[in-house]
């Protein structure tokens, strides 16, 4: 639990000293605004800091990915009394979208590792689900849900997701058809 503690304080020291300025390629006196700067409220339940799929998340890139996943869900108290943490209901949920450029905004270098710390989040632990595939082609981003599957994790009960990728009739690899 010391590891976990001591990466997700290194994860908030990060981004509450990561610049909100790049410099331009130009010149080093002129600055640009950052495109996908986040500063919005982060709520995660203790479980889900604490669970076995959260200790076995492997690279601070799919600790920093989840929590920008939760910095973009909009939660809504279902009533107006104060209630406890897991009350609170997530309004897009499945309407969640990010991006390559923002993570290249957020640090992670090539599309690879982002695809990696993709497949870790969907896949392997069960923190997201993909609502709706996205496709390049059509220039349509891929839509997240933030999910409870990995309550489950680690258990026969646990459910594997599969990431799916689809693409138009005719593009991406294909079998030759033989003469």
């Amino acid at each position: 639990m010391g590891e976990l503690t001591e990466s997700i304080f290194d994860m908030y020291a990060y981004c509450e000293g990561h610049p909100t300025v790049k410099k331009n390629k130009t010149s080093g006196s002129q600055k640009k605004k950052r495109n996908f700067r986040n500063r919005s409220f982060c709520m995660l339940e203790p479980d889900l800091i604490e669970s076995e799929a959260c200790r076995d998340l492997s690279g601070k890139w799919a600790l920093m990915v989840l929590v920008r996943f939760h910095q973009k869900a909009h939660r809504k108290n279902p009533s107006k009394k104060k209630q406890a943490l897991h009350r609170y209901i997530i309004t897009n949920n499945g309407e969640i979208v990010f991006t390559y450029s923002e993570a290249k905004e957020l640090g992670i270098k090539s599309e690879r590792t982002f695809n990696k710390v993709l497949k870790q989040l969907v896949e392997d632990k069960g923190f997201i689900d993909i609502a709706e595939p996205g496709n390049w082609y059509e220039k349509r981003p891929t839509k997240f849900a933030i999910s409870n599957r990995w309550k489950l994790y680690a258990t026969p009960d646990y459910e594997r997701v599969e990431m799916l990728r689809l693409l138009p009739k005719g593009l991406g690899f294909q079998k030759r058809k033989k003469k």
